[in-house]
């Protein structure tokens, strides 16, 4: 079972032609996977499409074997809360909040513990701390 399956997606903004043509593909648990394109040509469309951020105009995600595309706006937050992880070029941080702190955000709104220790670790790691 992929980690991740991609079965003829596509979006469209508006009543627009496709923003990229279906696309089909498979992602292994471990695989690293790069999104190469040009400015405009689709590359956040396709990640908030994986995300479940928005509903594609055709076609469907898998991950691991569940159905983003079918499931409730609750159901695909919560699947993102607890499995998926953007690094954006721009900072999206809440800038009140030390670095640590929106960690600790993150966990709650996804629904876990806390774990300020493991995040200060993890931060002393990246050499953030």
């Amino acid at each position: 079972m992929p980690l991740l399956a991609v079965t003829d997606l596509t979006a469209r903004h508006g009543t627009g032609d496709a923003v990229f043509p279906p696309l089909s593909f498979t992602i292994e648990s471990g695989q690293h996977t790069l999104i190469l394109g040009a400015s405009g040509s689709g590359k956040t469309t396709l990640l908030n499409l994986i995300a479940g951020l928005m509903l594609p105009a055709q076609g469907e995600v898998h991950f691991r074997d569940q159905p983003i595309t079918k499931l409730g706006e609750a159901d695909r937050d919560r699947l993102r809360g607890m499995h998926v992880g953007f690094v954006l070029q721009r900072l999206h941080l809440i800038g009140s909040l030390s670095v640590l702190d929106n960690l600790i955000l993150a966990r709650r709104l996804a629904g876990l513990p806390v774990a300020r220790a493991e995040s200060q670790a993890l931060l002393a790691q990246l050499g953030l701390g």
